[in-house]
């Protein structure tokens, strides 16, 4: 549908603000978060989308805010509810319990092969006889061959791994529940990331405070390239801590700095393994941006 005309008093607010929305005709209780759902107009009362977007799972492009949702608006279809403007959606998931599309958070039972319920099934209690594994984000991908050593399921997205037990992991909403929270925990995002946490021998960096957590930081090291003495573990590096900032990844204890050498990947200094292109004059990587595959149209030699 068209989006809705604003009055000249009433400008478009910013994509993703969190304001109060028009007094127009929705009158109805307001969401608890009333983010703005940017180009998205309610077609039962014309006006904009803030909080949860209800949308219909049978007609292509028909919406309504909570207020029109919660008078009956459009009960003849299942409507589907977005809590966030940046909640996509699990293309070819469906929940089993309501039929609809699953947007946001997805719960995969860990028992049956095949069974998802979507946020609101999951909130009202549905399938309670299994557990579910918790994946965030459809871009989350599965951990292959790790368990979560509490709730048994298998780890999408971030995998937490202990730093002194020899093999015990964590999915997200275990870690955040605070299990096995007497250990100090490295943050792996993928396969890559396991292996590079193999290479550094998930180390102790001796004498290095996370200023994240003002825990330890064991394995890969993020220190900032700014400011003279600002450090992170790999869990609070994944949480999008100190983002303003390029952090050089450091591996190892051992690892030292390239004096004089910036990474023409991410801009920050290089420690341990220098990548320097054979056919560029002036071109180096560090071992992160060589990993994430910078410059691979030429070969490159490693300086230690």
């Amino acid at each position: 549908p068209p989006i809705g005309a604003y009055p000249p008093s009433n400008p478009v607010p910013a994509v993703g603000t969190t304001v109060q929305p028009p007094g127009d005709q929705c009158d109805g209780p307001k969401p608890v978060d009333n983010q703005l759902h940017p180009m998205v107009t309610c077609d039962g009362c014309k006006g904009p989308v803030f909080g949860i977007r209800y949308k219909c799972s049978v007609c292509p492009n028909y919406d309504l805010c909570s207020s029109c949702k919660s008078k009956g608006g459009h009960a003849e279809h299942k409507m589907t509810a977005i809590r966030n403007p940046q909640d996509r959606c699990h293309q070819g998931v469906t929940c089993d319990a309501c039929k609809g599309p699953v947007y946001g958070t997805r719960f995969k039972c860990i028992v049956c092969p095949d069974y998802d319920l979507c946020h609101d099934c999951k909130q009202s209690g549905c399938h309670m006889e299994h557990k579910m594994t918790v994946i965030r984000s459809p871009q989350d991908r599965c951990h292959q061959g790790v368990t979560c050593d509490e709730c048994k399921g298998p780890v999408y997205g971030t995998r937490f791994k202990c730093n002194v037990c020899s093999n015990y992991d964590l999915c997200r909403n275990c870690k955040e529940n605070s299990y096995h929270s007497g250990h100090p925990m490295t943050a792996l995002e993928n396969a890559q990331d396991a292996k590079s946490n193999e290479d550094s021998g998930n180390q102790l960096h001796p004498g290095v405070r996370c200023d994240g957590c003002n825990g330890s930081v064991y394995g890969i090291r993020y220190k900032c390239s700014v400011c003279p003495n600002y450090d992170l573990c790999s869990s609070c590096k994944s949480n999008g801590g100190h983002m303003e900032h390029i952090m050089a990844a450091i591996k190892s204890p051992q690892d030292h700095v390239h004096p004089r050498v910036t990474c023409d990947g991410c801009g920050g200094p290089v420690y341990g393994t220098r990548y320097k292109c054979i056919t560029c004059s002036d071109y180096d990587l560090c071992w992160l941006c060589k990993r994430n595959g910078h410059h691979p149209e030429h070969h490159m030699r490693t300086i230690e």
